[in-house]
């Protein structure tokens, strides 16, 4: 995640998006530490959920650690994540 890091604007977009919705932290150590799914209420508050669960994952070193956390949820689930990520990539890209 550092090139995302390394452009000033999706870095002050990333930084906005810690700022105004600081309890999708909270969300996220809840779906890497335990088997419980959590969506936000909104597009917005899901993709900052989506962000922490990233960056949680990237921080731990484990390269396969963001698909073990969707297998936990199951094949089914895994997959509806994983489409569901590259359409949150895709709106952020489109954002920027």
């Amino acid at each position: 995640m550092a090139f995302l890091q390394e452009n000033a604007i999706t870095k002050g977009i990333l930084d906005d998006l810690e700022r105004r919705l600081p309890e999708a932290e909270k969300h996220a150590e809840e779906i890497v530490a335990t088997e419980k799914n959590t969506c936000g209420d909104d597009g917005t508050e899901h993709v900052a959920i989506s962000y922490w669960v990233l960056k949680k994952c990237l921080a731990s070193g484990q390269t396969d650690y963001a698909m073990q956390i969707g297998n936990r949820f199951g094949g089914e689930a895994c997959r509806a994540i994983l489409n569901h990520s590259e359409k949150t990539i895709l709106n952020l890209c489109l954002i920027i």
